[in-house]
């Protein structure tokens, strides 16, 4: 039998979201064991979050370019709260019965729970720095989920060939409650001043409830020729059934069957090149509708999306090489004429990627990346202030490059360094205007040692070293806009007990 346990305390890490910030976690970990064959993992962890003196979340109109912005200096009001608890249970098994046969399940269920919380919204700042000021008062929610997973596996092993045939089955149902919320117009303020408002009346309304049921069926087929090749073919049956439940108004019942084929591949023409390619279908969720949205807080249903890519990957003595292209194509989901968070389309990105990885004996790893992206946007219906085809939010170029120095290796001590380059993105739905290019620097030291035969540690991190200032979009809120954040220094020590 194993143990683990975590407990975790934070004051003031939650910066980009509040001048006063406190979190508590805890999680615990079993392991049961029988022999070599069976072992079962079950595990609970829990997160409470509080936080005082809320930023504002700034959101581009899509018409104006948007002024450049500290989330720290932007007008806050003292009485902005924000509260909410995370549980997350379940269980992992693992069972293999003979040397063909083996079965994987898991088990999971997840609540959290938001107390009445402040969204302090800032609605399309201009080029002055002039926005509309909303107070958005979230009425207390649950959203609680349980999901489970189960695969039987039977694998059959030759001396060039081998296979592997597994049985999946999986499902989930989710619960959640939104709207009701109290929304007020503060007027219009400059995001550059700090103006104090008084709390407005709070006036919350009935909830709605929307609860989705998925359950799916699949096979898939593993075959695999040593050195030469592999070859992925797989298909999942997936029902999903969502229920919307608005008060007042008949309850609205959505259901879909569709299969969900995959297929990836692999062939070696050298023994240190490989070409691979991948074509999968899915069925994703979406983020839920922004604050900025008249339907704020509703979770959007699965939508399908399938890709494809490819590529070729070369490994030499110390050099890994991967140069691939790829296409996605997903549902689009934006504001709506009416200020509605819908489905307003669709998205599809073609791209290349590409990185290089090089390893030395001294401790030395090298890891540089590019990936660029064309996203274009093709509409069924009209999207608020939108007449291009390039949607707000994705990076058409992004460049990473790591560097750590580890000579001692994971003990004594280490340096690494991390940049990061951003191309030019777009920021209004004509596609006129477009936020700069940015790049950052993140620089660190450490030393691992152990004391008493545990591993301690110890580690000094500087953020965005050369202070660069910038905005992004947030992949998860449509049109939200993030500022890059500015120096920071970080130092963590961490020891086994």
């Amino acid at each position: 039998m194993g143990v683990g346990l975590i407990a975790a305390a934070a004051h003031g890490f939650d910066y980009n979201y509040a001048l006063r910030s406190n979190r508590r976690a805890i999680s615990l970990l079993l392991k049961f064991t029988t022999g070599t064959r069976a072992e079962v993992l079950p595990f609970i962890g829990y997160i409470h979050n509080t936080e005082w003196q809320e930023t504002p979340f700034a959101f581009a109109d899509g018409f104006h370019p948007l002024p450049l912005f500290d989330e720290q200096h932007l007008p806050i009001q003292n009485w902005t709260t924000w509260r909410w608890n995370q549980t997350t249970a379940g269980v992992i098994a693992r069972i293999d019965m003979t040397d063909a046969w083996r079965v994987r399940a898991g088990l999971f269920r997840s609540i959290e729970e938001h107390e009445q919380n402040f969204n302090d919204l800032l609605l399309g700042p201009g080029p002055d720095g002039i926005a509309n000021h909303v107070m958005d008062v979230q009425p207390p929610f649950t959203a609680d989920s349980y999901s489970g997973d189960l695969r039987v596996t039977r694998s059959v092993r030759g001396e060039r060939h081998a296979r592997e045939l597994t049985l999946a089955m999986r499902g989930r149902h989710v619960k959640r409650n939104f709207g009701g919320d109290s929304v007020t117009d503060l007027g219009a303020i400059s995001i550059y001043q700090n103006v104090v408002v008084p709390e407005p009346p709070v006036a919350l309304s009935a909830q709605s409830i929307d609860r989705v049921r998925q359950t799916g069926v699949g096979i898939n087929d593993v075959e695999r020729w040593k050195d030469r090749a592999a070859l992925s073919v797989g298909i999942l049956m997936t029902n999903y059934t969502r229920t919307v439940a608005i008060p007042g108004l008949p309850a609205n019942v959505q259901h879909k069957s569709v299969p969900l084929p995959t297929v990836s591949f692999s062939v070696n023409p050298l023994r240190t090149a490989t070409l691979y390619g991948s074509y999968t279908r899915g069925l994703e969720d979406s983020p839920t509708a922004p604050s900025s949205a008249v339907n704020r807080g509703e979770p959007t249903p699965a939508t399908p999306t399938w890709q494809v890519d490819g590529g070729v990957r070369v490994v030499a003595r110390h050099l890994q090489l991967l140069l691939g292209a790829f296409e996605v194509h997903k549902t689009y989901f934006a504001l709506d004429t009416s200020d509605r968070y819908a489905a307003i389309g669709d998205i599809s990105a073609r791209g290349v990627e590409s990185s290089a990885t090089w390893s030395s004996s001294n401790g030395l790893r090298v890891v540089g990346g590019a990936v660029w992206l064309r996203p274009a946007v093709s509409r069924r219906v009209g999207e608020l202030g939108a007449s291009g085809n390039v949607p707000i939010g994705p990076v058409p170029g992004t460049i990473n490059l790591s560097v750590d120095y580890a000579p001692g290796g994971p003990l004594g001590w280490g340096a690494s360094l991390q940049w990061t380059w951003l191309s030019a993105r777009v920021e209004t739905g004509d596609d006129r205007y477009r936020l700069p290019p940015l790049n950052t620097l993140n620089v660190g030291i450490r030393y691992a040692t152990k004391l008493f035969s545990r591993s301690c540690s110890a580690r000094f991190d500087i953020g965005n070293v050369t202070n660069a200032s910038g905005l992004t979009f947030s992949s998860t809120y449509y049109g939200l806009a993030v500022p890059q954040l500015r120096r920071n220094y970080t130092l963590t020590v961490a020891a086994d007990l």
